[in-house]
């Protein structure tokens, strides 16, 4: 499959990995996954997209905007990794679209595990002392 959904970090980050020829269909698939993943749990679910073996968008990828990546409330911070300079333009247009913040880009996913990391700690300091 053209996209590889995992949920990792005791749930905490759902991680994507796409890989050419990917389609929206490939995305559509994992969607439910996503929601009902995110339905399940009190904090909130960043997520990892490697996007470096992507090179050509599907057509329709506008439709994208209402992931839940972006919608669901339990939406956190996203790392992308990979990113070309087109794909680059594109996720931050798409993000604007969505409003949402902006992604952080990395040139590799042990960096973007780095910055999500720092993010999920500060988050369990935080739950802890509330």
């Amino acid at each position: 499959m053209p996209i590889k959904f995992e949920i990792r970090e005791n749930g905490h980050v759902i991680y994507a990995l796409g890989c050419d020829p990917i389609s929206l269909a490939d995305y559509e698939a994992n969607v439910q996954y996503d929601i009902a993943h995110r339905d399940s749990v009190p904090f909130r679910v960043h997520s990892l997209i490697n996007l470096s073996q992507v090179h050509k968008m599907p057509n329709g990828v506008l439709s994208i905007r209402n992931s839940p990546s972006f919608r669901h409330p339990r939406a956190g911070s996203i790392a992308m990794v990979g990113t070309n300079t087109m794909l680059h333009l594109f996720a931050e247009t798409l993000m604007r679209l969505a409003n949402f913040p902006p992604p952080k880009f990395f040139k590799t996913e042990d960096e973007a595990w780095d910055y999500l990391h720092q993010i999920i700690r500060a988050e369990n300091v935080e739950a802890a002392t509330s």
